[in-house]
């Protein structure tokens, strides 16, 4: 949760506190139940007092916001929401805080879960996730692929191999063939999206302590990964040509990282597309200190602009490139489907760490897919959906010149799905942030992509699935919001 107090303020810092919690749950992000972190887990998140806080929460019971249980700790409460049986039951629950495990309660990253927070208000135009009942998911065609599936296949429903449908992994392998990666069938393993993957190579690899270098920003669900299983991550920064790889031989040399984790093709935040030379680099050091690279590739589909550059994994010699691609951006989020191509060595250690988390891909889903692809309509497909990725990109960057402030920023991304946009610093876009949600309008901030500080004039917005009128709507709603906050 984004809890903030002003110390240079006249405002006492209690009753700052106080306030700062109570606009959380007035907007959803508390809510009846939720157990407020514990006082001296905040005094040391905040840098402040331990009594400050205690006398923050003592405020907010008195305000009828809160309620204390000795030795379980603070609740959110709202009264007048609760009806008597409710009431009881809440007074009556089961505290799990001095249950959960350490690597949970104090490694977990809340980046993840603020994303998805924004989500769970009132949201008529996302820029961060598809919009409910998008137009261009091929819904029709989907349809008619699970029709002939159950239709025909006779082990739908039973489990398969860990590594998955050998079919599916045959369309992944000629896949990959026409982007230059050598592979072999037994070379790639079916998996629950590309947030599985990540965390399957993770735990595969990483030892509590370890060294893992990221770019900084990355994407969240990533840095979330590599948080919970505790691993020391160093950043390395990113410009409009991708990971500054001039500064990676000193950080390997130092560190020694178990892996380089990198989204060179339209990074997850900032669109960036990695230089050919700094593609041919990494590989490079990463073969002469011996270390791996995670290859993230949600996007190189999804070019829609520029030269076609080489994936790492078509630049590796050596087999030290384990390459993560997923369906998931191609056809529909939800549907959670994604592949990992590296040497059949790892593929089948990978195989047993997946066998201990679900055993297997849903076969159901695969033949899904595979059958999808047979009937021809994923190529079809994607050359439609690129076709609407190249007209909102352009929508959105033409209303961003129009609606933010002329100090306003932003990468022009050549592919994928993300704009990564710069504000001036006189604007709060924190603030900005929660009054666009109040209205309906949901974007990203760039904050929840760095590793520590920085990004807090940074957003990201994504233009798939949002319509060019919603874009139009959606953006002038936040250039109204920043023009209020510029002239305070």
């Amino acid at each position: 949760m984004d809890i903030h107090i002003n110390k240079s303020n006249a405002t006492p810092l209690y009753v700052q506190l106080k306030e700062s919690i109570k606009s959380l749950i007035s907007h959803g992000q508390y809510r009846n139940g939720d157990r407020l972190p514990t006082t001296r887990k905040l005094a040391e998140d905040l840098d402040i007092h331990r009594n400050t806080v205690i006398m923050a929460y003592k405020a907010l019971e008195d305000e009828g916001y809160a309620y204390s249980h000795v030795g379980r700790g603070t609740f959110v409460i709202e009264p007048e929401k609760m009806d008597k049986k409710e009431e009881i039951a809440f007074y009556n629950m089961f505290d799990w805080s001095g249950h959960l495990s350490d690597k949970l309660r104090k490694r977990i990253s809340g980046k993840l879960l603020t994303l998805y927070q924004s989500e769970s208000n009132p949201v008529r135009i996302s820029f961060v996730w598809s919009q409910k009942g998008s137009q261009d998911f091929p819904i029709k065609k989907i349809q008619t692929a699970i029709n002939s599936v159950i239709r025909n296949r006779k082990f739908l429903f039973e489990y398969t191999r860990s590594i998955g449908n050998l079919e599916l992994r045959k369309i992944v392998t000629h896949h990959l063939h026409q982007k230059g990666i050598q592979i072999e069938t037994d070379e790639i393993m079916i998996t629950n999206g590309a947030q599985q993957a990540i965390d399957l190579i993770g735990r595969l690899l990483i030892e509590p302590g370890e060294s893992v270098v990221i770019e900084n920003p990355t994407y969240t669900g990533a840095l979330t990964v590599f948080q919970f299983l505790q691993a020391k991550i160093i950043g390395i920064p990113v410009d409009e040509w991708g990971m500054k790889v001039h500064l990676l031989e000193d950080v390997l040399i130092k560190y020694r990282p178990k892996f380089i984790f990198t989204n060179p093709t339209y990074q997850n935040p900032t669109g960036t597309n990695m230089r050919i030379d700094r593609r041919e680099k990494i590989v490079a050091l990463a073969e002469q200190y011996q270390i791996p690279i995670v290859e993230d590739d949600y996007g190189s589909d999804l070019q829609i602009s520029g030269p076609e550059l080489p994936l790492l994994k078509s630049l590796d010699t050596s087999g030290q490139v384990i390459y993560i691609g997923t369906f998931s951006k191609t056809l529909i989020p939800g549907m959670r489907l994604g592949w990992i191509a590296a040497s059949k060595e790892v593929i089948n250690l990978l195989a047993e760490v997946k066998r201990f988390n679900d055993l297997c891909t849903t076969p159901f889903l695969q033949s899904i897919v595979t059958e999808f692809h047979n009937r021809g309509y994923m190529a079809t497909y994607i050359r439609y959906l690129k076709r609407r990725l190249t007209e909102r990109r352009d929508t959105m960057m033409k209303a961003i010149e129009d609606c933010f402030p002329p100090e306003t920023t932003y990468i022009k991304p050549h592919g994928g799905v993300y704009l990564w946009v710069t504000v001036p610093k006189y604007i709060d876009l924190h603030s900005v942030w929660k009054d666009c949600l109040k209205q309906g309008v949901a974007f990203s901030l760039g904050s929840l992509f760095y590793l520590d500080s920085g990004g807090e004039n940074q957003m990201r917005l994504r233009f798939a699935y949002v319509s060019k009128k919603e874009i139009v709507e959606g953006i002038k709603i936040i250039g109204e919001v920043m023009k209020e906050y510029s002239q305070q």
